[in-house]
Formats: structure tokens, C-alpha cells, sequence
């Protein structure tokens, strides 16, 4: 039987993430708000492999994989390589920033096929 505490499904996933079969989920904007609280339940699952996020900062959910990069930098279709399943979440609420047409806003990362 699952445990409903969360914390308690996480340590006990942790150690069982490398055979479980479900798919690696990457998240962007995994270190606050929504992004926090999806990589927290998805980090909980027992039908998710690993979970690998990705944001400017680290988060607090210390069962992810973390990736602290800007998704607008290249590298990161290195960090989405092996990625089931990408919940695109990052967001820039900078009010400074330049919203010309062509400056890059994302990354499209491909899976090789």
C-alpha cells in the first residue's frame, strides 16, 4: 500500500528510481511555483522513473535531478537527452526584458529518432 505522505513515497521511490518503468520526466521551471509543486508530486510517484528538472535556481526537492541553467541556453537538449516526457513550465517575468521578435524566448531540443 502507498503511503498518502509524500516524503515518506519519495525517500522510499529514490531507492527503488532504477527499476522502476515509468517514463523520465523532465520539467522546466521546476524551482518555484507550479513548476515546484508538479516536480514534488512527480518526484512522489511511484509510475515515474526520474524526474530531472530544470531552472535558474535549485529547487528543494532533493529526489530530482537538477540542472541549473536558463532554457534559453543550447545545452540544454544535453539535459533533456534520455527525457520521456518535457512539461515546459520556466517562464521570464522580467520586465526588462527585450520582447523583440528574434530574440530567442526558448530552445526546441529534438529526440533523435
Amino acid at each position: 500500500m502507498s503511503s498518502p505522505d509524500p516524503q515518506v513515497r519519495g525517500a522510499r521511490n529514490h531507492s527503488t528510481r532504477s527499476t522502476a518503468r515509468g517514463p523520465v520526466v523532465a520539467v522546466t521551471g521546476a524551482a518555484s511555483g507550479v513548476g515546484d509543486l508538479l516536480t514534488r508530486r512527480l518526484a512522489a510517484s511511484e509510475e515515474v522513473k526520474r524526474v530531472v528538472a530544470i531552472d535558474e535556481r535549485r529547487g528543494e526537492v532533493p529526489e530530482a535531478q537538477w540542472h541549473v541553467l536558463d532554457v534559453r541556453d543550447p545545452a540544454i537538449a544535453e539535459k533533456l537527452r534520455g527525457a520521456d516526457v518535457v512539461v515546459h513550465l520556466a517562464v521570464d517575468l522580467d520586465l526588462e526584458t527585450d520582447p523583440r521578435p528574434g530574440r530567442p524566448t526558448t530552445c526546441a531540443a529534438r529526440r533523435p529518432s
